[in-house]
């Protein structure tokens, strides 16, 4: 087998794939750019942001579950925690 026949199967482009790559990013970046060199692109919302968006399907929460979530049971002794737990039972009847 000569040397040239190893790369008769390839595609001619091959080699030049590299620089397209280079010259398509390029192109985005420079479209993405404003005069000064700052992005146009919008920043993404950070999961802070996103979870504060309202579902449209979603049932609204109990205001039980506000209170649940903020009831720190470690902190109460038995008897006081089982009486929360009971009053926040009773709210959800």
């Amino acid at each position: 087998m000569a040397v040239g026949d190893r790369h008769r199967n390839e595609p001619q482009s091959a080699p030049l794939l590299p620089d397209r790559a280079k010259v398509i990013l390029q192109t985005l970046e420079s479209d993405h750019l404003d005069d000064t060199g700052k992005t146009k692109v919008p920043e993404r919302p950070t999961k802070q942001k996103r979870e504060q968006q309202r579902t449209l399907f979603a049932p609204e929460e109990h205001p039980v579950m506000d209170e649940l979530r903020h009831l720190n049971l470690n902190n109460l002794p038995p008897l006081a925690a089982l009486q929360e737990l009971n009053r926040l039972k009773e709210r959800l009847k």
